[in-house]
């Protein structure tokens, strides 16, 4: 409403200023509630996404202690590479002694035996022709 018809309004009986009044006052308050409806669904969808925020935070601590986790295990076995592996059973530092009965050539058939024995002391084991 511009200035001029704010004055012809002015100028006119009560009843006209009293209903126009009461007009803006009931658009004033739909315009309340539709703006506290829209408040309250932001609030809502903003716990929903902060929830949502806090529960992937916790997941990305998780998952970058298990990627550094397995770095570690990573870096471990790279300089582990290098070393020769254990020998023995179950971590028996025992040397092994490997016998092989059967066929050693590929183009004859049988049955092939391989048999791994443990070495007690450090002398080489006699072969046996």
């Amino acid at each position: 409403m511009g200035r001029d018809e704010i004055l012809i309004l002015c100028h006119s009986n009560s009843e006209v200023i009293v209903s126009y009044i009461d007009d803006l006052e009931s658009r004033y308050s739909d315009l309340e509630s539709r703006y506290n409806a829209e408040v309250a669904d932001l609030k809502s969808r903003y716990s929903d996404l902060e929830s949502q925020y806090n529960e992937l935070e916790s997941q990305n601590i998780e998952l970058r202690e298990r990627i550094n986790e397995l770095e570690s295990r990573s870096n471990q076995n790279r300089q582990n590479c290098n070393k020769p592996p254990s020998t023995g059973f179950f971590g028996n530092k025992k040397r092994l002694f490997v016998v092989l009965c059967g066929y050693p050539h590929k183009n004859q058939f049988g049955l092939e035996l391989k048999i791994i024995l443990p070495i007690e002391n450090d002398e080489e084991p006699k072969k046996l022709n």
